[in-house]
């Protein structure tokens, strides 16, 4: 299984993604959010939440928040406990 460990400060936004969004929170951008999807899609890869945004937030709350950006990622989301043993092959 291929896994990306996805942080999300900095990667899924940035203080221009404020600046354009207009809030003082940084939002997800969703352009950047749609990106990491096709990535995920195209190279079959699930993709782990490493992000600090998982101790501020529940799975749910977050697959919701993605699937409002980008039904691909919100589709690659995976628990860790999801991952059993990975063949580092």
């Amino acid at each position: 299984m291929k896994v990306i460990f996805l942080d999300f400060d900095g990667v899924l936004n940035s203080p221009i993604t404020s600046i354009a969004y207009e809030r003082l929170i940084t939002p997800l951008d969703p352009t950047l959010c749609k990106a990491v999807g096709v990535l995920a899609e195209e190279t079959g890869a699930k993709i782990v939440i490493s992000s600090t945004w998982r101790k501020l937030h529940t799975f749910i709350t977050m697959h919701d928040l993605f699937i409002a950006h980008s039904n691909k990622l919100a589709d690659a989301i995976i628990s860790p406990r999801d991952l059993g043993d990975i063949d580092t092959n």
